[in-house]
């Protein structure tokens, strides 16, 4: 059997790149956006703009700070000064 060339398959190998990008691609836009679409992103972010924040600003996740809406368990002693002292009583 004799191996004959078919043709000219110039740009065979850079169409096959095109269209695999072009799959790529489709598929990542299609998974950010249903991504979005149920807000996956937000329900991700959220502990760590709500709890995660308190724990470091206030030692605890459940304390709401004066700029939160209002103390609530918000342990904190100010004395004369500009200086602060927290307290951070662990519940049981």
């Amino acid at each position: 059997m004799v191996n004959r060339p078919r043709g000219n398959e110039e740009g065979q190998a850079i169409t096959e790149y095109v269209l695999m990008i072009a799959i790529v691609v489709t598929f990542y836009l299609t998974t950010v956006g249903f991504l979005n679409q149920f807000g996956f992103a937000q329900q991700l972010a959220s502990p760590i703009q709500n709890s995660f924040a308190r724990a470091y600003q206030y030692g605890k996740p459940d304390v709401y700070g004066f700029e939160n809406g209002g103390p609530k368990d918000h342990p904190r002693i100010t004395s004369p000064g500009n200086n602060r002292l927290f307290i951070n009583p662990i519940k049981q």
